[in-house]
Formats: C-alpha cells, structure tokens, sequence
C-alpha cells in the first residue's frame, strides 16, 4: 500500500527525495500532472502528497482544493524552486502542512516528511 504520493513535472529529478523515502521504507508513487493525481487520490488514500508547484500550472491553490476535497486528511507538503509572495499566499491561505522552498535544501524537506509521516503513525 502507497502511504506517499508524490506530484511533480517530470523534467524533475527527485532521485535524492526517492532514496531517502526508500531507505525509511516508505512506499511512494509519482505522477506528472496534478490531474492524474486528483484520480489517484479518489481511488486510494494517502498518508502524505507532496505537490510541486511547478506541475501545477492550473494554479497551485485549485489543486490543493481539489487533493483536499478527495480526502481532507491527507497532510500536503508544497515544494517549489521559485518563491514569490504570491504564491506563499495563496499556499498558505489553502493551509497545507508545510510549504518548502527546494533553495532550502534536501535536509529540511526530508524533515517535514518524517514529520508528516509520523504524525500519520506510518513511520
């Protein structure tokens, strides 16, 4: 059973993401559009989505509205390259469980995923 779901465009690599989730034995499954996503999210439920703002082109706030909508306890973590007040606000005001800036680093981000999974009881 998936417990992670991971939407990102598929130009990103996210090989460092994958090996750590692989190395705490957590099971993940990619998709590329938001779109796929919000159909695998209907079908089975997700401990944890990771959504990265660039495969959202239909706006970031939609989607979050729309993975929520399909199961509202689903923790969302929201990753991005670039960071604009606009797009801060409108991931915000959508209240994910946390809004990560990839500039940050690998390490902050593997922190809000132990994080969300543990409060999930799934690690």
């Amino acid at each position: 059973m998936y417990c992670l779901f991971i939407v990102t465009p598929q130009n990103v690599s996210n090989s460092e993401l994958e090996q750590f989730l692989h190395v705490n034995h957590v099971d993940c499954e990619i998709v590329y559009d938001p779109f796929t996503g919000i159909q695998r999210v209907q079908e089975q439920h997700f401990d944890l989505i990771i959504l990265d703002a660039e495969a959202c082109t239909a706006g970031i706030d939609r989607a979050i509205r729309l993975l929520k909508g399909c199961d509202p306890y689903t923790r969302i973590i929201v990753k991005t390259n670039i960071n604009t007040r606009d797009l801060e606000s409108s991931v915000r005001k959508e209240q994910v469980f946390y809004y990560h800036v990839n500039s940050l680093g690998l390490n902050d981000l593997q922190i809000a995923v132990k994080s969300a999974l543990q409060l999930s009881g799934t690690l």
